[in-house]
């Protein structure tokens, strides 16, 4: 009785040192285990210590002192705040397996430590990839007044990540008209990226919008949505001021900016600009789809805006297994064909390696106008030549027909 008595003597001393973050606490501690190392109220003694450390933030040495605490010889209401503030300390500590079995085990429990325990349990499901449990727990707090404004955030952002947007959708529209609700324009943007998976984009845009307008700065793909949304909508001003953005990026963004921007330009006429973004994303590999379509228009408009030189290397770089070769060669035949200078154009062809069908289709009709633009000149020995090789195609009936006449 006296050595308890003794031991409590000592003992209230040393919680007084430990509130008033006496110097000396760390000393008074050590002389109090060794006298009383088997005392009941060491526990006491060890919560003291331990508090002392996690009120201020020493959360390793928090856990070195509730770690060695007996929480069977505590009443239920002490064992609850031991076990929550050592929960807490390993989760900051990002120790996050040992955190979550005690949260789990107080959010079991519907004390005082309930509702947080299930907040912070939800949290370490959430980045355990555990999103059914971490959404469980999310929902038993949801409608707490001290979590309430913020347990919405994670609710749709764990929807979201789980690929249920339908779900992210319902709960962040009606999450959203909660007065004060935290993350509001994250909110926003979650709501919007779904509608924008959906391919809603009318529905997207004003939360996207509002996110756009509310936050410090925009990363690239929220750029890169918002440029596509106004491109499907057909707002083409809105939609280059966006993308423009990404046009200078050597990454699947950038090349895909490109091309969208480049047709934006075409709905403008303005061949010139979309010229130049087209030659932009033909130059990147990342999409090869979109690098030989951009290649192909890159050629097109060359060609409709008079670089006859650059539209036929352009398009005689397409490889005859890409999807738009056939196209290439269609409008080159009719770039040699519709020329005024033959001479230059027969040369072209003469000198190319491979020369296709409805190529030597227009070497014939080439050789052919030359000719009459020989025979106009006087120039009947050239022109004879010309007419020989216009003969030996022989592809085009109409051209053959006419070469024979002369």
């Amino acid at each position: 009785m006296n050595n308890l008595l003794t031991s409590e003597a000592k003992l209230y001393p040393l919680i007084i040192d430990y509130l008033i973050d006496d110097e000396n606490n760390e000393e008074n501690f050590e002389n109090y285990y060794t006298d009383n190392s088997t005392s009941i109220l060491l526990n006491d003694a060890l919560i003291a210590k331990g508090n002392y450390y996690f009120r201020n933030s020493e959360y390793g040495r928090a856990i070195d002192s509730y770690e060695q605490i007996d929480l069977d010889g505590l009443e239920y209401y002490k064992e609850d705040e031991v076990k929550f503030k050592l929960a807490y300390s390993y989760f900051v500590k990002q120790q996050f397996d040992k955190a979550s079995l005690i949260f789990k085990d107080l959010s079991l429990t519907q004390r005082k430590y309930y509702y947080p325990s299930n907040y912070y349990y939800g949290i370490c499901q959430f980045l355990n990839s555990d999103f059914d449990r971490a959404i469980n727990s999310f929902d038993i707090i949801q409608n707490s007044p001290d979590y309430k404004n913020y347990i919405p955030y994670y609710l749709v952002q764990l929807y979201f990540t789980q690929g249920n947007y339908n779900k992210t959708i319902e709960v962040g529209e009606e999450k959203l008209k909660l007065p004060e609700v935290e993350n509001y324009y994250n909110i926003h943007q979650l709501v919007g990226q779904s509608y924008f998976i959906k391919k809603e984009y009318e529905k997207a845009l004003p939360h996207l919008e509002l996110y756009e307008k509310n936050t410090a700065k925009l990363s690239e793909s929220d750029f890169y949505q918002l440029g596509y949304m106004y491109h499907e909508i057909g707002d083409c001003v809105n939609s280059i001021k966006n993308f423009i953005e990404l046009t200078g990026l050597n990454s699947q963004l950038g090349q895909y900016a490109n091309y969208y921007i480049a047709d934006c330009y075409l709905r403008q006429n303005n061949k010139e600009s979309a010229r130049s973004a087209f030659k932009n994303a033909s130059s990147l590999s990342f999409d090869k789809l979109v690098q030989e379509e951009s290649l192909l228009n890159y050629g097109k408009l060359s060609s409709e805006m008079g670089y006859d030189r650059e539209a036929i290397n352009t398009l005689n770089s397409i490889s005859d297994n890409s999807a738009y070769y056939s196209e290439a060669q269609s409008i080159l035949k009719g770039i040699f064909i519709n020329t005024k200078d033959y001479a230059a154009a027969q040369k072209i062809l003469e000198d190319m390696d491979n020369v296709t069908p409805q190529l030597y289709e227009a070497y014939q009709i080439v050789s052919y106008y030359k000719a009459l633009q020989e025979i106009n000149d006087g120039k009947y020995d050239i022109a004879t030549e010309d007419l020989l090789k216009a003969e030996k195609i022989s592809r085009d009936i109409r051209t053959s027909i006419q070469t024979n006449y002369w």
